[in-house]
């Protein structure tokens, strides 16, 4: 650990921890502590120190936040993928001593494991969601700007159903794959 990580335990001459004056700072002390800053040079410095530290993260607490038009429903969409509330009927695979029975919310955390372990050998490509709709197990993807996207998704979606069959033989499920979004470039940059 740094010494950043002890920095509000840390004393200062005075014998006042720099924990206190980032309390301070934050939400105010009593009047008694408001006495000992206006004489103390040790915690006026560290308080200024503090302040100076703190204006980008208030300007940031100021700056109004503009949620975007589709968040209720790529929401929605992950939670359904997460837990899967439409509770379709299980993969049903027969085995030599009886039938083994996989259900809906097994099947979509083997498919979001496989797509992140496919998506590794397609760099800007990331896993969105992926859910169970009626007739097939839908994964969403995000590529991130200037991946050619729909150029990979036939060979993602080959290679993603070809894992699924290694796990699932004749009970793979149908597969979609869908490109549902495309972020800006990490480092902010067009290219």
């Amino acid at each position: 650990m740094n010494e950043e990580t002890f920095a509000s335990e840390r004393l200062l001459p005075c014998g006042h921890r720099v924990g206190e004056l980032i309390g301070y700072h934050l939400d105010g002390f009593s009047s008694e502590f408001a006495e000992h800053l206006r004489g103390c040079p040790h915690c006026r410095a560290e308080l200024d120190e503090i302040a100076r530290r703190w204006q980008p993260v208030r300007r940031l607490a100021r700056t109004r936040v503009v949620p975007s038009d589709d968040l209720v429903e790529r929401t929605l969409t992950t939670l359904r993928g997460l837990r899967d509330r439409h509770g379709g009927d299980p993969l049903e695979l027969s085995q030599e001593h009886g039938t083994l029975r996989i259900q809906s919310p097994a099947t979509l955390t083997l498919t979001r494991r496989l797509s992140t372990e496919v998506l590794a050998d397609f760099p800007g490509m990331a896993v969105r969601s992926c859910l169970v709709t009626d007739d097939a197990v839908r994964v969403d993807l995000v590529a991130t700007y200037p991946a050619a996207a729909h150029e990979l998704l036939p060979e993602i979606h080959r290679r993603l159903t070809a894992a699924l069959h290694d796990f699932l033989g004749a009970g793979t499920p149908e597969l979609s794959v869908r490109l549902v979004d495309v972020a800006a470039p990490r480092d902010g940059t067009e290219q």
